[in-house]
This record gives C-alpha cells, structure tokens and sequence, in this order.
C-alpha cells in the first residue's frame, strides 16, 4: 500500500512523496517514506546530501526510500513532516534568479544594504 502525500507548495523536481510499507523478515511490515524527485532539482539539492539515492524509473529519477530510526506510524509522520518542511521551503526558480541577479557585481569594500555579514 501506498499513500502519496501533495504538497501545498511543491519544489520543482518534486515527483513524488508517498508513505509505504516494506516487507521485512517474518511477514512483518515497517512504515517508510518514498522520495522520488528529478535528478538536478531543486527538490534534490534541498535535501539531506547524505540520503542514499537510486535511480528511478526514468534516467533522471532519483528514488529514495527512508525508514525512521524506530518504525512506528508516530515515527514515520515525524520523518514526513520533516521532509515535507524541508521541501516546501524551497524558493521557486523565478525568485531565485531575482535574488542572484546581482551576485558577482559588488566590488566595493563595504557590503551591500541587504547582505549579512
């Protein structure tokens, strides 16, 4: 069984996000949360760099199945909330390029208004 969770403000990239059951040993099923998102997304680059990826169904997917340290449902919707937090704070591509549009062309010694130091 799978439960695919939408978020309200998905990051590009973003394929899927799903809670689902693994078989472990003796029949028993453990609740994880699938992470499926496209290969040099912004919704790749705002998660964890230490998750260990797979590829995915289509050559630039990358799949991720997280487990929480102990597997109960309370566990898992901790894990999910996490990821989802992580996930819905990234800015969109349009709002980015706005705030770098000057990167690079500060040559002065004193910083700028808006930058913290």
């Amino acid at each position: 069984m799978r439960v695919r969770v939408v978020l309200h403000r998905a990051p590009q990239g973003l394929r899927a996000l799903e809670v689902v059951f693994e078989e472990r040993a003796g029949a028993h099923l453990s609740p994880a949360v699938l992470v499926r998102v496209r290969e040099d997304s912004a919704a790749l680059a705002c998660l964890p760099k230490d998750i260990s990826w797979q590829r995915g169904r289509a050559a630039d997917e990358r799949v991720a199945i997280l487990s929480p340290t102990v597997p109960t449902f309370a566990q898992t919707a901790r894990l999910l909330r996490s990821l989802s937090k992580s996930l819905s704070s990234v800015q969109s591509p349009s709002s980015k390029s706005r705030k770098s549009a000057g990167k690079g062309h500060v040559t002065g010694s004193q910083p700028s208004a808006g930058m913290a130091m």
